[in-house]
């Protein structure tokens, strides 16, 4: 089910309005009740803006590669291509061991864009369609 505005309102006692302008960084909402606002949101799975979206301009983009890892040498040759192709274009690129399942992908999907990373590539082999 969607979280709503008014959800986090209700679980927090503060106004729509008020959760709205916190979760969009307007000044009219103290530090305290802008935190409390938006751990309330992470808790109850709210889609919050990504902090790379907020990052002042020439700032690196952050770039998670999620792979599920094999043994052998193609993965070193494989993650330096990467890496050489966001230099060249100002980017950053992170690599991250894939979660066995796909709630824990989800999860860790998540956790990354609350980092500040504005996109994951995803190179798992396990993956089905329906996944």
């Amino acid at each position: 089910m969607k979280v709503t505005l008014k959800d986090i309102a209700e679980e927090t006692d503060f106004s729509i309005s008020t959760v709205s302008r916190a979760l969009r960084d307007i000044k009219k909402v103290s530090k305290a009740n802008k935190q409390i606002i938006l751990q309330k949101a992470k808790e109850l799975g709210y889609p919050l803006q990504s902090n790379s979206s907020k990052r002042r301009r020439g700032d690196n983009t952050l770039i998670a590669l999620i792979v599920g890892f094999h043994v052998g040498e193609f993965y070193t040759s494989f993650f330096n291509g990467f890496i050489k192709a966001g230099q060249k274009r100002n980017v950053n690129v992170s690599m991250f061991s894939a979660p066995a399942s796909i709630k824990d992908l989800c999860s860790l999907i998540k956790q990354l864009d609350n980092a500040g990373y504005s996109s994951a590539a995803l190179m798992i082999s396990t993956l089905h369609h329906n996944d």
